[in-house]
């Protein structure tokens, strides 16, 4: 027995030996090769730890080390091809060629590019969190998208968002003026933010400008879909757009820009960023642009007056003080003169000083007091409005897999315009909120906020969200909530307004309710592939009482004013259109988006939005109807050699069906907006990653462009093309 096992064991010993021997033979006639390489950041030309390579349609790979350097052994020869990743900058795919007995040391250059599902969002939890993990259906577009899409402003960039509309087009405001729709509410129901602080602008009634800070200093542009009321109180009951400025670096930094455009465009800032101290960052920013505007077929009263300059600055500094204690503060001018070559020019100015601090007093404990005061003051319109807001927010995440916010907010407002008198106005709000994530697939958010205005009952506004994310490629979000907005002094107390040459007046009402709305939004979000993303949206919106002009014909004007406030009125009888609140209005609408990367360094995206809304008791649309609207852009890069870098893009957005309310008693009151398409494309040639040179082109169909805000604007249907430089030292 025992021989019978010992034969057996030397048969198998005898097996292994000689397929041993094989295999050796083989792997030495075969005589893999390695594959040793280098990942450096392009722009900074450092080696970047910590990134991931893998050998596509294999189990191989490797990460890189401190260095930078990786190493992937038992390659058989062949052509393989290495996909580079990494947080924050663009994916790469490089071929690469395995010889014999060889070792290939490939050198990999990764573009910073924060990938979208790792965007650091803050609007819609009011705190630092990733995209991918934010509850809330919210779009960011960060810096580089914006130098990739070449953005003259902020508009430029936010028409190539689903669901996300720009208009413009004012009789006396500022002509470089740009409002946002979101998901098919007009432009008043989109709450523009600032580093959190609320905008002021001209024509405020209409909208926010979002144009108030250029590009060059936008670290990234965050909006946030549907109702936002429960976080923001009122002006959110559509959505936010908050946009976030550059802060300071560790590592000095000095960035130029200038370029020369058609319409006599000329335009250039400066920023530095660094350390002022051993804990202190700043940057500082300046810019100064001038141009002749728009050429315009309409309205003629505002023909040859569109011309504008502008200086803005703005400067930010974060000091860590302590271990647990941090301070930031930040200042935003603006100084707009329109029309810059008369020789009694309008001024129109911004001043926004704001100020924070960041304490923690114990483990899991955050405290976060602040206060801003923003002053919008226009000789234009004898415009001003000031806002005065102390807030506290108090965080605590010491609970078992939540998170809860609690806070207390202040409003001090003051507003005067022509035709306005002078009024203040005064609210404060409570604010709770608290984020639950019980499994890495699933967290849901509940917040609800108390805001007590003066002249109204005290309104509550809840909203919930829910994120869904299973182990499969694609996530699910819906959020529900209400909405409000409080009528502003204009709303209540304007006296008989119209624009030059126009029979028509526009009056205030201090009877005048909020306005609510009770909204759903849901998000759906599939990736089938690593390269291409597949997203849809839907939303539906119920909002009562909607404060609108209503047509009351030729009345006595003191049924409404006293002879003292109207002595400008000089008839009988006039055509008024008083504010009133229309009791029914639904807003309903979706959106599809697709993003193809389909070679390395190129990307495609393309969607579409369709938007209807009705006043239920009339059938009609409500004063402002966003229609349909598509878009594509393709975006590329090209390395010429190791100094020399192409990147372009072109992008097509399409309006189609969008109608107004005119407010004029003899003419047509609801009207159809021309459909427009806008063609834009740019190139940027970079070298050594320090020095821009760029070319850019906008309506390069030369179509005309239909806009409308308080008065219907028409362009002469001409490109603007303009070129410049950009260098970062």
């Amino acid at each position: 027995m025992f021989h019978r096992k010992s034969s057996a064991t030397y048969f198998l010993w005898l097996v292994l030996i000689l397929g041993n021997f094989c295999i050796n033979s083989a792997l030495q006639a075969q005589n893999p090769g390695r594959i040793e390489g280098r990942v450096i950041n392009e722009r900074t030309e450092k080696p970047l730890p910590h990134v991931n390579v893998v050998v596509m349609d294999t189990h191989r790979g490797a990460a890189t080390r401190a260095s930078g350097e990786f190493t992937i052994t038992g390659m058989s020869p062949g052509t393989y091809t290495l996909r580079i990743t990494a947080v924050g900058f663009e994916s790469v795919e490089k071929p690469v060629t395995v010889s014999s007995g060889e070792t290939v040391h490939p050198e990999i250059t990764l573009f910073p590019q924060p990938l979208e599902s790792q965007e650091i969002v803050v609007t819609g939890t009011r705190r630092a969190v990733y995209q991918e993990n934010a509850p809330e259906v919210a779009f960011v577009m960060n810096d580089v998208h914006l130098r990739q899409m070449g953005a003259a402003d902020v508009s430029d960039a936010l028409s190539y968002l689903p669901g996300v509309h720009t208009e413009g087009g004012t009789g006396s405001g500022q002509p470089f003026k740009r409002t946002v729709s979101i998901n098919g509410m007009p432009a008043i129901y989109s709450l523009v933010l600032v580093d959190g602080t609320r905008m002021l602008s001209s024509h405020v009634h209409t909208g926010v400008n979002v144009n108030m800070v250029p590009p060059e200093n936008i670290e990234r542009i965050e909006v946030l879909k549907g109702a936002s009321s429960a976080q923001y109180g009122s002006d959110g009951m559509g959505g936010v757009v908050n946009i976030i400025t550059k802060s300071g670096t560790q590592s000095p930094t000095l960035n130029v820009s200038a370029y020369r455009g058609t319409r006599n465009t000329s335009h250039a800032d400066i920023s530095y960023s660094g350390p002022v101290g051993e804990k202190v960052v700043n940057n500082a920013f300046i810019n100064w642009e001038q141009s002749d505007g728009l050429p315009i077929q309409q309205p003629q009263f505002r023909e040859g007056a569109l011309d504008y300059s502008l200086l803005t600055f703005m400067d930010r500094l974060d000091a860590t003080l302590t271990s647990n204690l941090s301070f930031s503060g930040s200042l935003h001018f603006v100084d707009a003169v329109t029309p810059y070559k008369q020789s009694d020019p309008y001024h129109s100015r911004l001043l926004v000083p704001k100020m924070g601090l960041e304490y923690s007093p114990a483990d899991h404990w955050e405290i976060r007091p602040s206060a801003y005061y923003t002053r919008w003051k226009s000789e234009r319109n004898d415009e001003l409005n000031e806002l005065l807001s102390p807030e506290v927010l108090v965080s605590y995440d010491g609970l078992p897999h939540q998170h809860v916010l609690a806070g207390a907010e202040y409003y001090h407002r003051n507003f005067t315009r022509s035709r306005v008198p002078e009024h203040q106005q005064r609210s404060w709000a409570l604010f709770l909120q608290d984020e639950y994530s019980p499994h890495p697939f699933f967290s849901l958010l509940a917040a609800v906020r108390l805001d007590k205005a003066e002249k109204i009952n005290p309104v509550i506004s809840p909203k919930i969200s829910i994120h869904y994310k299973p182990g499969i490629p694609f996530s699910l979000r819906l959020s529900a909530g209400r909405g409000f907005r409080a009528p502003t002094v204009q709303d209540l107390y304007e006296t008989l307004y119209s624009h030059p040459g126009d029979i028509h007046f526009r009056a205030g009402n201090p009877d005048l309710e909020p306005e609510y709305s009770t909204g759903v939004t849901g998000n759906l979000v599939w990736h089938p592939h690593y390269r291409v993303s597949l997203m849809a949206t839907g939303y539906f919106n119920k909002i009562d009482n909607l404060i609108t002009p209503v047509d009351h014909g030729l009345e006595d004007p003191t049924k409404y004013f006293s002879p003292e406030e109207i002595p400008f009125i000089t008839d009988s009888l006039v055509y008024v259109y008083r504010r009133e609140n229309i009791h029914r209005a639904l807003v309903t609408g979706g959106e599809f988006e697709l993003n193809w990367e389909f070679s390395q360094g190129w990307r495609a995206a393309t969607g579409f939005s369709l938007i209807h809304n009705r006043n239920q008791d009339t059938g009609e649309s409500l004063p402002y109807y966003p229609g349909k609207s598509v878009f594509a852009r393709l975006t590329g890069a090209r390395n010429l050699s190791r100094d020399f870098h192409l990147h372009g893009f072109i992008g097509l957005c399409s309006i189609m069906d969008r109608m107004i309310w005119r407010f004029k008693h003899d003419q047509e009151q609801q009207v159809q907006l021309d459909d427009y398409n806008k063609l834009d494309a740019g190139i940027t040639l970079t070298f050594k990653n320090n020095y821009h040179f760029f070319l850019t082109a906008e309506n390069l169909l030369g179509e005309e462009l239909h806009m409308y805000e308080d008065v219907e604007l028409i362009t002469t249907g001409e490109s603007f093309v303009r070129g410049g430089i950009r260098i970062s030292l």
